[in-house]
């Protein structure tokens, strides 16, 4: 039953994710940013050529590793867990990390880049 939610849940997460970098790529590509919560959050489009804030950029097959090797180890969590409501946050939590992360696989196969919107100015 584990092996069946996970996999029908991170299914259903990776649509989501590349359902909203498409929107993000039809509404936002070439245009200035929307902001959500002025000085503190925007919808903005970027191309991310490495991990976060660019670092890595170019290292495509590097990151491809370190994702699978993350990957392997949040699955190898979400299995090890106790099925108690104590973590189930943790549970949860992990399949959004697993989703997101085949999310920007998918990204890096298909453009070489990965699709981002979400800004925070702090």
């Amino acid at each position: 039953m584990k092996k069946f939610r996970l996999l029908i849940v991170s299914v259903l997460l990776i649509i989501f994710d590349q359902f909203t970098k498409y929107l993000a790529t039809i509404k936002l590509k070439g245009k200035e940013g929307f902001d959500v919560i002025p000085g503190v959050f925007q919808f903005s489009y970027l191309e991310n050529r490495g991990s976060a804030f660019g670092m890595f950029s170019g290292k495509t097959v590097f990151l491809l590793i370190v994702t699978i090797a993350i990957l392997i180890g949040v699955i190898y969590l979400y299995f090890t867990l106790p099925m108690t409501k104590r973590f189930l946050p943790l549970r949860i939590m992990s399949m959004f990390i697993i989703a997101g992360a085949i999310g920007n696989m998918i990204d890096r196969f298909v453009y070489h880049y990965v699709v981002d919107f979400l800004y925070f100015e702090l």
